[in-house]
């Protein structure tokens, strides 16, 4: 199976790609590298760059021609710099993720896997959060997640798409830089 992974060279891209390869997939990146480094890749003749941006359609659309599933990471990641540059968040995490529905849509690529975030919920009201917890984002990041995820479901119903929203949790780990998010 060939497995698109946008945004692959990011942090937590840059550790699915090389279990994407050790469970015997091919793996096309398609990163625009804006807050990553091609060097976070594994060097393998199963893995193709393609640098390009999801939130410019015909990028999309040539990267989803070539998979057989995708893994949508692709992201302006960051609750304070969402507070700083709110369009960035809506351009790259909402236009983004449309493109890419759109484009399996258009080639019948019917299985994707989205990374959300826990910004969605906002204020933590009780532990463990689950499915029925309040989303009130706080910041344009967790509303662009939100509304991502919300388009990844409609859309998905619409298109006939298999799509499971992850949210993930101050996720950490190898390859990871500090930073102030």
């Amino acid at each position: 199976m060939r497995a698109l992974v946008t945004g692959a060279a990011g942090f937590i891209g840059s550790n699915l790609v090389p279990e994407l390869l050790e469970l015997g997939h091919s793996v096309l990146v398609l990163d625009n590298f804006s807050n990553s480094s091609p060097e976070n890749l594994p060097s393998s003749p199963d893995v193709t760059i393609r640098q390009g941006d999801v939130c410019v359609y015909e990028d999309v659309l040539a990267a989803v021609k070539q998979a057989d599933v995708v893994f949508h990471m692709a992201a302006q990641v960051g609750n304070v710099l969402s507070m700083e540059r709110p369009q960035t968040d809506l351009i790259t995490n909402v236009v983004g993720t449309i493109n890419l529905l759109q484009a399996c849509h258009e080639q019948n690529l019917k299985q994707i896997v989205y990374s959300s975030s826990s910004a969605i919920f906002g204020e933590t009201q009780y532990i463990p959060v689950d499915e029925a917890h309040p989303k009130e984002p706080m910041s344009p990041y967790g509303l662009s997640k939100y509304a991502a995820e919300r388009y990844c479901l409609i859309l998905g119903a619409e298109y006939g798409l298999r799509i499971a929203c992850l949210r993930y949790f101050n996720v950490y780990g190898a390859l990871q830089h500090f930073n102030p998010y």
